[in-house]
């Protein structure tokens, strides 16, 4: 089971400030990883602040680890924007099985931000782009 912790990226752990986006897509890195091994890539804040990601078993392929892993890079300037995400290989290869996961994956993304909005408003804030500029908040 997944707490909201371990959504958390390693950047928010650590106490920097909350660029939005960046932490979304380590969240949706998380979401992918936990759907595809059915496990937890980490399992406490020091794994998520310095443990190499557990690969089990290949996946589907070489694309989905790779962008599993470039979803959940540490430094948040190398993590891929959601545009990258979305036109990853793994993404817009044409086999049935990622045809399958493509068609999905967008959904859990669409998910996460209503979600993400939910939270922020239960919260206090009114929006997400609150937690960016800071206005409107608790």
């Amino acid at each position: 089971i997944l707490t909201i912790l371990d959504y958390a990226a390693p950047e928010v752990l650590q106490g920097k400030s909350y660029r939005g986006k960046e932490q979304d897509v380590w969240a949706l890195g998380i979401l992918l990883y936990t759907i595809v091994y059915k496990e937890n890539p980490f399992y406490n804040v020091d794994e998520i602040l310095d443990h190499p990601l557990r690969v089990p078993f290949l996946p589907f392929s070489e694309d989905c680890i790779d962008l599993i892993r470039k979803m959940l890079d540490r430094d948040v300037d190398n993590r891929l924007t959601i545009t990258e995400v979305m036109n990853h290989p793994w993404l817009t290869a044409h086999d049935s099985i990622v045809l399958f996961v493509s068609f999905f994956f967008p959904c859990f993304v669409a998910f996460w931000y209503e979600l993400h909005d939910t939270i922020l408003l239960s919260v206090g804030f009114t929006t997400g782009d609150d937690m960016i500029d800071g206005t409107d908040g608790p």
